[in-house]
């Protein structure tokens, strides 16, 4: 999937739970989000970690660096990072920058 087709300003919120490194052109996908969410809108990330015991193949995992990296290039800034409950995941919320 290229394009999520999602109308402007529908989403208060867009969650991808385990779901990032299944997208083959990430970057370009995340700047297609964007205009989807409402003002003061958030993306947010969930991925396994690298180190977990359970989750996808290590071939499918990607670092949290990576991540954070690619979606800043979609012009979103890291916004908040939460580590409780969470043990072989990392959570990632970002927001879009207002250039």
């Amino acid at each position: 999937m290229n394009n999520p087709k999602l109308p402007a300003k529908v989403l208060g919120i867009a969650i991808l739970l385990s779901t990032y490194h299944e997208i083959a052109q990430p970057i370009d996908f995340m700047k297609k989000i964007k205009p989807a969410l409402k003002p003061n809108g958030k993306l947010a990330i969930l991925e396994f970690t690298e180190e977990s015991p359970i989750g996808p193949p290590l071939p499918f995992r990607l670092p949290e660096d990576i991540v954070i990296r690619e979606i800043m290039q979609a012009d979103f800034i890291l916004s908040g990072k939460l580590t409780f409950l969470l043990p072989y995941q990392y959570f990632l919320i970002f927001t879009p920058s207002h250039e």
